[in-house]
């Protein structure tokens, strides 16, 4: 069985779950998969050098003419669909998914669209928007990434399956817990005002009076990075608060810390906290959604704090800093969550339903 993946490039969540769905589908003797990279920019770093590869790029929707816009971009889905010639497709994020749909709307090889966000929240730009329940219905399956968000279209929900994020397990886990040494936060993401890093930084502020030996490493890039920069000054928390960038060794940065600590808006399935866990970290996390109960139990592999409940996450990271055997109990717990979404586990849930 061929299957062909559409993503729109190797870098991003999405493709690196692509990635490793295909790396992992590749080992079966019986599928042959093949990934079709619609706006690549990135160098491939985790793609088996074996799988077979299409990259093209789709128009930008900043086109004057929509009827225009659409006509190549369904001629392009339908352009790489003839070459590969394949049984299965599994298309992944909103935009890609509405032009792989309508671009196959009237041909039978089962198709999975993938949603990588939190589509009760975050909705298509444009006319997308409203072209994407019209697209859907030539979707065979609707794959959402937490049980939560299968409400997101009531009249489809038969199509819905849930398929979580796959966890590489990592090779180093955390052994030992801060014992009235210094107290190491960390977290790590875009630098971006959907992560609300900066009430991170004024949550940490009262964090680090209360804890005057705690630190807060924020690893990540982005948009945000002046803005933050200017309030740790304002702050003055030069001296315990560091924003090094990224790193490219993600499991050794938090396994030499103590406590990860999450504040985002919205997420879809946050990868970086499972991370985390895996490595055997104690999280602190803000519920920016119910699915986090899939993935975090409260005070037994991680403490979730309600949105806007800033004392209290201030309240649960201090107390759980303070708690040497807390932080290791909770940690131990996290870490099995690295079997619980291994990517064997994942991947064979896809390949399930596949056929």
């Amino acid at each position: 069985m061929k299957v062909l993946f559409f993503v729109d490039d190797y870098g991003g969540g999405a493709g690196n779950v692509v990635q490793i769905l295909a790396n992992e589908f590749e080992k079966k003797p019986d599928i042959t998969p093949v990934v079709a990279f619609l706006n690549p920019s990135s160098p491939n770093y985790k793609l088996s050098k074996t799988i077979r590869t299409v990259e093209y790029k789709l128009s930008s929707n900043k086109s004057r003419n929509l009827v225009l816009f659409f006509w190549r971009n369904i001629r392009t889905v339908r352009k790489i669909v003839r070459e590969v010639k394949p049984d299965r497709i599994i298309s992944f994020l909103d935009n890609i998914n509405t032009n792989v749909c309508l671009s196959l709307f009237f041909n039978k090889i089962p198709i999975i669209v993938s949603e990588r966000s939190n589509p009760l929240v975050i909705k298509p730009d444009g006319l997308y928007r409203y072209l994407r329940p019209l697209a859907y219905l030539r979707a065979d399956k609707i794959s959402v990434q937490c049980e939560h968000f299968m409400s997101f279209m009531p009249c489809m929900k038969s199509k819905m399956i849930a398929t979580p994020n796959p966890i590489i397990a990592p090779a180093i886990t955390k052994t030992e817990y801060s014992n009235n040494g210094t107290v190491k936060f960390i977290s790590c993401a875009r630098l971006a005002k959907i992560k609300q890093f900066d009430l991170m930084i004024q949550a940490f502020a009262k964090i680090h009076s209360m804890l005057p030996n705690s630190i807060l490493t924020i690893y990540g890039e982005g948009p945000e990075r002046v803005n933050l920069e200017s309030l740790i000054n304002r702050l003055d928390l030069n001296d315990c608060v560091s924003l090094p960038g990224k790193t490219k060794d993600i499991y050794q940065v938090l396994s030499s810390s103590d406590i990860y600590l999450m504040t985002s808006l919205q997420e879809g399935f946050p990868n970086s906290l499972c991370e985390a866990m895996a490595v055997g970290l104690p999280v602190v996390a803000l519920k920016c959604h119910d699915g986090l109960t899939e993935i975090v139990e409260n005070d037994i592999n991680g403490i979730l704090v309600e949105m806007n409940s800033v004392d209290d996450f201030i309240n649960a990271a201090v107390i759980l800093a303070q708690d040497r055997n807390k932080m290791k109990s909770i940690g131990q717990e996290a870490s099995k969550i690295s079997k619980k979404f291994s990517v064997e586990h994942i991947s064979e849930i896809w390949l399930q339903n596949l056929n």
